[in-house]
């Protein structure tokens, strides 16, 4: 919560600002993504209720949908979960898509960085 207020007081009307929550009324994404909005920054929710408050203080909505029961004890569905990060990773290559000079120099400079951290497959006897 801290990090993320902190984050949003320092935005510009230049950057954005993506709040994601299943219910739209997390109040930890709620409060720093309106700071944001205050900060001039664009918004984008990314949400499963279009009447959520997070969904009306939004500049843009993505609407996050899925059918699935709820696995007992959780609220929440695995499937929701799912579906935000399809709509993560379909944002992720559009920007990388719109900035490809810039993505491209960035993942030639870290592209060292996995292997080095791979821990290497173990066949048990």
């Amino acid at each position: 919560m801290h990090g993320a207020a902190t984050s949003a007081a320092l935005l510009t009307p230049a950057d954005v600002a993506i709040g994601i929550s299943h219910s739209g009324a997390t109040r930890e994404t709620l409060e720093p993504f309106e700071m944001a909005k205050e900060r001039g920054a664009t918004t984008v929710a990314i949400t499963t209720d279009p009447r959520s408050a997070l969904a009306k203080a939004a500049d843009i909505r993505l609407i996050s949908s899925s059918s699935e029961t709820i696995f007992p004890g959780r609220t929440g569905s695995i499937g929701g979960r799912h579906s935000v990060l399809v709509l993560i990773d379909c944002l992720y290559v559009r920007v990388a898509q719109l900035t490809y000079q810039r993505a491209s120099a960035s993942l030639a400079l870290t592209d060292h960085i996995t292997p080095q951290h791979a821990v290497k497959n173990r066949r048990t006897r």
